[in-house]
């Protein structure tokens, strides 16, 4: 997502080796001894306060895209569905790109079937109790600012929590949703590839074919279709006195969010990779946002070597194109 501050961590550690499911470690202490246990329970936000119309200016949401301060009127707060309140259209704040590279913020008009993203997305949240402890494998942003609009004003919904992150569930009714309206809010200029810190990240080596993870349906983490505009950081990679791949050197660039969608998709049709063991002299690491803030998966390729791609905890090895490859380096 443009500018977002965690993009830079989400760019930070990257092992494309692993591709298992991400799990919460969930421990209860009971009368001095650990026993596994489910450790949560449900809870609901406060009501949402209604306001007059739906904002994207705010500063709180020019601040979730990465981008200091806002330009007009008070942040309101999240919250869960008043009752009563029939919502008849959706506005969703997302940034696109603007002429000569700029990045803009839009208030975006959905519409379609609302009252079934309304019934997706207005259900409890999920926390640890109090007597919990959790770790979680990585992390999920949920959209920045989506608003629920009727004749009696707005609301700023708050998409519901899970322990790891925020719901899957109103994911497919909300991309079903069909936009009606765009009106541009917020001209952010031309945003600075954020910085590049080392960090430690490899494929594995292969002796046999692998066959690539399916792309998971309706997983918040994982953008499948439009990704925003984000830093790409490519590092050179060697392999240290054991054997374990480090990253050093690296280069970050700005890739457009149109060239970002294009590296998702290709990637995603990409042919599952063949067996490989030839390192790479070169990573290229982007972040995974969809333009209404929401994602944070992390797509990596091989520009040399093996020539492959994967996203972590969503799709597994694949040969990386001759397209992704100079999108990514900024040879196209």
């Amino acid at each position: 997502m443009p500018g977002r501050a965690d993009d830079v961590a989400a760019v930070l550690t990257v092992r494309a080796v692993v591709m298992t499911v991400a799990t919460a470690a969930v421990v209860t202490s009971v009368a001095g001894c650990e026993l596994f246990s489910d450790g949560t329970e449900s809870y609901r936000l406060p009501v949402a306060p209604i306001s007059s119309e739906a904002s994207c200016t705010a500063p709180d949401i020019v601040g979730g895209f990465g981008v200091e301060g806002g330009t007009t009127g008070e942040s309101v707060g999240e919250g869960s569905v008043p009752h009563g309140f029939r919502a008849t259209t959706v506005v969703s704040c997302q940034t696109s790109d603007g002429p000569g590279g700029t990045t803009v913020i839009d208030a975006v008009e959905l519409g379609g079937d609302v009252d079934a993203f309304v019934s997706a997305i207005d259900r409890p949240s999920e926390r640890t109790d109090r007597n919990t402890s959790v770790s979680c494998a990585f992390g999920i942003a949920a959209p920045v600012a989506t608003w629920l609009v009727s004749d009696a004003g707005a609301i700023r919904v708050a998409w519901p929590r899970v322990v790891c992150g925020y719901r899957d569930e109103p994911l497919a009714a909300w991309e079903a949703l069909k936009e009606i309206g765009r009106t541009p809010v917020r001209d952010l200029g031309v945003l600075p590839a954020a910085i590049c810190r080392g960090g430690s990240a490899g494929f594995a080596r292969t002796n046999r074919d692998r066959d690539s993870d399916m792309v998971p349906e309706g997983a918040l983490r994982f953008p499948t279709r439009a990704v925003a505009g984000a830093t790409v950081c490519t590092y050179r990679t060697s392999r240290s006195s054991t054997g374990d791949l480090q990253m050093s050197g690296a280069v970050s660039r700005r890739l457009t969010a149109a060239a970002a969608s294009r590296v998702v998709r290709e990637s995603i049709s990409a042919p599952s990779a063949p067996a490989c063991d030839t390192d790479a002299t070169e990573v290229a690491v982007m972040p995974l946002y969809r333009p209404d803030g929401s994602g944070g998966a992390t797509l990596s390729v091989e520009t040399d070597g093996c020539r492959r791609v994967a996203v972590d905890h969503g799709l597994g090895y694949r040969t990386a194109s001759g397209e992704v490859t100079a999108l990514l380096r900024g040879d196209r």
